[in-house]
């Protein structure tokens, strides 16, 4: 596995996407979304480091 560093807009983007695929944004999403597309998403985990919780991951996406 290889480490890849993404910045705060491009984990925005990300997140837009898999709200828009999936129709919600919760962790269990998060996790459903980087299992069945590890290529493409990173882990939930990056999402949380990088953007806070899943209260600022949604705060944060619903502004962008």
């Amino acid at each position: 596995m290889r480490h890849e560093e993404y910045d705060e807009l491009k984990l925005k983007n990300f997140a837009k996407e898999i709200r828009q695929e999936y129709g919600v944004m919760s962790l269990e999403v998060l996790k459903k979304a980087s299992i069945e597309h590890p290529e493409k998403y990173p882990s939930y985990k990056t999402f949380e480091r990088k953007l806070g919780g899943i209260k600022n991951i949604k705060k944060n996406i619903e502004g962008y």
